[in-house]
């Protein structure tokens, strides 16, 4: 059997219109697109094969709402051989409403970045998908990392901007999401200016991440506090990073944080 040769963006629009197909044929069939141990976050971390309601936390529906309409709006990939990754926006229409709270139906804007490896028969190994919407202050800490690990050189950058604006790769397919509406930055220059905006915000790593680091890729998913002067609390948010190695050192190509 010939072996199947793509591009890095033609194998990630794939993979991402296999998962679309498989949201808009409901129930568990979004499952199937993940590598058995990956981790997602919906905003929070959870594992995809056993999450409950994983395809509803994804399009952003209750219940008693349906998915009418979902499609990409913006996509880009880059890869290594044996891994692929992207970054990119879903534009959600949704149906039906909450006969409790007078819900009704709308749209959902829907940040994505995943990370798909052929260890893992390219399925999705690591992914993010959330709605734009600032951190807020909680005293509980968030549920920890499923299947958490020792952090690594990936995890570092997560909680420190100045490290991770130094670590970001010089690649075309750079792309950073922060949790508010105006974060989004695709390529270099644009990823580079959004990082810098944070330097001075305090972040804390939240307990254990999950990181994991082949030959040709790395990735770690993370809890991160973020500590907002005055407020008694910190701010919960979590964060997907996928890196390449560059030498001895590692190279950020995506990242997406989210509110939790």
């Amino acid at each position: 059997m010939p072996v199947e040769t793509l591009s890095a963006d033609a194998r990630a629009h794939k993979i991402l219109d296999a998962q679309l197909d498989a949201l808009r044929a409901g129930g568990d069939a979004i499952v199937a697109t993940f590598a058995p141990d990956a981790i997602v976050l919906v905003p929070d971390a959870r594992e995809a094969k056993t999450a409950p309601m994983l395809r509803e936390a994804i399009v952003r529906t209750s219940p008693h709402q349906q998915l009418a309409d979902i499609k990409v709006v913006k996509l880009v990939a880059g890869g290594r051989d044996g891994a692929v990754w992207w970054s990119g926006e879903l534009a959600i229409t949704i149906t039906g409403g909450e006969p409790q709270t007078g819900q009704s139906g709308g749209s959902a804007h829907v940040r994505v970045t995943e990370l798909a490896t052929s260890d893992a028969d390219w399925k999705v190994v690591a992914a993010a998908f959330s709605e734009a919407s600032k951190p807020s202050m909680q005293r509980a800490a968030p549920a920890p990392i499923p299947s958490a690990t020792d952090a690594g050189p990936v995890s570092a950058f997560a909680a420190n901007a100045k490290q991770l604006d130094a670590a970001l790769a010089d690649d075309p397919s750079v792309a950073v999401f922060g949790t508010d509406p105006d974060e989004v930055a695709y390529g270099k220059t644009a990823a580079h200016a959004l990082v810098a905006k944070w330097a001075g915000a305090s972040f804390a790593l939240q307990g254990k991440p999950r990181e994991l680091r082949g030959k040709t890729w790395g990735f770690a998913l993370q809890n991160v506090d973020l500590v907002v002067p005055g407020d008694k609390y910190p701010s919960r948010m979590a964060g997907l990073l996928i890196a390449v190695p560059d030498g001895d050192a590692w190279r950020v190509v995506a990242a997406q944080y989210t509110s939790i």
